[in-house]
């Protein structure tokens, strides 16, 4: 199942991923109560095994012990779910750092620790932002999302992070996301209106042995203001999002028993998870679920509720089970005390960032940092990780002849 991704490397750890991954002497737990105000659920059954590793879970708001599930013949086997990119434009360092982050954790679980990990990601390939890149640029949206697909792969490989398992792209999951919204419609949980389209139902589906918003900042109100609306007016709940979205015939767009259009940006990753992850009970679970902090909350958090809305008798709060056990978000990267992000326009490309820098060099700056705290990308940091870089390589020359290593290049031993 495993991917073959590399023989006998080995992991440095430090200071911040060994603080986020060391085992906890009290591991702070969450409180498991019956009631539908609880957030997260500890795999406590015979079918999971406790590894000497913790991590903080953004669902339960600790550090916690990981456990796995045992899949293959009782064989533990991680399933881990990325959210990828939108692929519309170049990829910059606060997606590096994303990646590189979880890079490092993964060579943890798989190389260190020799966890069997299925890895997968998610490729956004139809969205408004490539629709509109497309008409910008003359082009069909295919083509756009083709293109910064295979530079988003290549900037990954040049950053040394080990591509996953399979990557999955919405546009060729369409079925897949239409039946899981008419299971979710069959349950109960959606309501369709005239101009919008088909939407997710918050408060049936609280009203159903559910808690909405387990990923939520403070409380689910809040999406009223992070959640992008349309067709406000229709809907019965702020709360609540498309699922399908009716669109023009002009625009891109698939045929639905509920009317021409495309997914909500939501459903897409539930749909890809339940099919790649599926078991034999019908219900996909799994262990580790990653992605950016602007993530968790709405996009995140109404996977949860999608997923739980269509495997109802799986994961209802009376069975005390999570759709995913643990969810890993990593910090946003600031330059000059704002997000990096495409719509300030005050990014760095990888490949700009790379005419300068090594990857190694970014990796060590990734490493001095705590993943998922807020990051302040500047030239006194990356200097800093240049320092380090050096120590390391000096200590490695000093002592190369007396391990053997004089025929290995220095740098295939930094391996983190």
């Amino acid at each position: 199942m495993q991917k073959s991704v590399g023989v006998g490397r080995k992991v440095l750890v430090t200071s911040g991923l060994t603080r986020l991954l060391q085992q906890p002497k009290h591991a702070n737990y969450s409180t498991n109560s019956k009631s539908c105000n609880s957030r997260w659920f500890d795999p406590k059954d015979s079918q999971h095994i406790t590894t000497p590793v913790a991590l903080y879970n953004t669902l339960s708001k600790s550090k916690v012990s990981l456990k796995i599930a045992k899949r293959l013949s009782d064989v533990p086997v991680i399933n881990w779910y990325s959210c990828g990119p939108t692929v519309y434009d170049d990829t910059h360092l606060g997606h590096a750092r994303n990646y590189v982050c979880l890079d490092i954790i993964y060579r943890i679980l798989a190389h260190y620790f020799n966890y069997p990990v299925l890895h997968v990601m998610g490729i956004t390939d139809v969205d408004d932002k490539i629709l509109k890149r497309a008409a910008e640029l003359g082009k069909q949206p295919s083509e756009i999302s083709r293109k910064y697909e295979f530079d988003f792969i290549e900037d990954m490989k040049k950053l040394n992070v080990i591509q996953p398992y399979v990557y999955t792209r919405v546009t060729e999951h369409i079925e897949e996301i239409k039946q899981f919204v008419e299971e979710m419609e069959k349950n109960g949980f959606t309501y369709t209106t005239a101009n919008g389209g088909v939407y997710f139902d918050s408060k049936k589906f609280e009203q159903n042995d559910h808690y909405y918003g387990k990923l939520s900042p403070n409380n689910a109100q809040e999406s009223i203001q992070q959640e992008h609306i349309e067709h406000r007016e229709e809907k019965k709940d702020p709360r609540d999002f498309a699922l399908w979205k009716f669109t023009s015939r002009d625009y891109l767009g698939w045929e639905s028993k509920w009317g021409y259009g495309r997914p909500g940006w939501h459903i897409e990753c539930s749909a890809m998870i339940d099919h790649i992850f599926n078991n034999k009970s019908g219900a996909a679970t799994i262990d580790i679920h990653s992605g950016g902090i602007d993530l968790a909350f709405p996009h995140h958090n109404n996977e949860i509720a999608q997923s739980e809305a269509k495997n109802h008798a799986h994961f209802c709060c009376s069975r005390e089970t999570n759709w995913c056990n643990y969810f890993i978000h990593v910090g946003h990267l600031h330059i000059k005390g704002l997000k990096m992000s495409k719509s300030l326009k005050n990014f760095i490309t990888i490949k700009d960032f790379l005419k300068r820098y090594s990857p190694d060099q970014f990796r060590i700056f990734c490493l001095l940092h705590q993943y998922n705290q807020t990051l302040d990308y500047n030239e006194d940091a990356i200097g800093e990780a240049i320092k380090v870089e050096k120590r390391i390589l000096d200590f490695l020359h000093n002592i190369s002849k007396l391990l053997n290593f004089s025929k290995t290049p220095l740098h295939t031993l930094l391996i983190y």
